[in-house]
């Protein structure tokens, strides 16, 4: 396995940043994913080495899928029928992103396939590997994995309930949870759907009146039994910074030895 350390640039900035649909019809936004791993697998059809570690791919795509997104990209390919035909032949288990133009390889430079970008919660490129990769791959993985794990002690959260109040279309409130997911995400902390894993559980509400949106959670200790901290605020329209705010707040008050609210 050859690796390249040290990457002359990073996906932090914002010219290399990307948003690519993938062969499901779901767009991904590598702005929208920090906070988590990214593995990019660039690959195309009749290219037996990317078909030879395909099984790899898939094992790892399972290691974590909370704190690692597999995801592969399609070189030279024309139409995403074609990728998505390439895709089940392959047996690929992860998402595959269609380029239509190879904006994104070109973009990371690569020469030869297939490649792979290991890229961090911050969005910045950790790894670059070219060829085929064996198990070897799993173990480096595993290893960023176990980093990210261990700075995100103490800071998980089970989201256990996340409702309307009054009625709003269930489209909203699939893309709000993803949202507010991604936004505690990159804010380094760990909105699991484990309890078993978790620090802390969640409950959230919102309703929506006009123009007036309002935020309910309820925030309990898992290691202090019945330590809760209930709160309510209104924003005029949705406000993740307001929530997060809140939130965070009464994580800072619930971890305090003095604060114990019981419900």
């Amino acid at each position: 396995m050859f690796l390249l350390l040290g990457i002359c640039f990073s996906l932090s900035d914002e010219n290399l940043d990307f948003s690519l649909d993938s062969t499901a019809g779901k767009t991904y936004r590598l702005s929208e994913l920090k906070g988590r791993l990214v593995y990019l697998n660039f690959f195309s059809e009749h290219c037996y080495p990317c078909e030879r570690e395909v099984p790899i791919l898939n094992q790892m795509s399972r290691l974590e899928p909370e704190l690692l997104l597999v995801l592969g990209v399609g070189y030279n390919y024309s139409s995403k029928e074609r990728l998505a035909r390439s895709k089940k032949r392959m047996g690929i288990e992860f998402p595959v992103l269609f380029d239509s133009q190879n904006y994104l390889a070109k973009k990371l430079g690569v020469f030869a396939l297939p490649s792979g970008f290991l890229i961090d919660e911050q969005g910045r490129i950790k790894l670059q590997l070219l060829g085929e990769q064996g198990a070897r791959l799993i173990k480096v993985v595993a290893q960023e994995l176990s980093r990210r794990r261990k700075e995100l002690v103490g800071r998980k959260i089970y989201l256990s309930k996340f409702e309307p109040i009054n009625s709003l279309p269930q489209g909203l409130m699939v893309n709000l949870r993803t949202a507010f997911r991604n936004y505690f995400f990159a804010r380094n902390y760990w909105l699991t759907t484990s309890p078993e894993k978790a620090d802390y559980q969640l409950e959230v509400r919102f309703g929506k009146w006009l123009e007036i949106v309002e935020f309910d959670f309820l925030l309990c200790s898992r290691s202090k039994k019945r330590c809760c901290y209930q709160g309510r605020i209104q924003t005029l329209g949705f406000d993740l910074d307001r929530y997060f705010q809140e939130v965070e707040k009464a994580l800072r008050q619930i971890s305090g030895e003095n604060f114990c609210k019981k419900f």
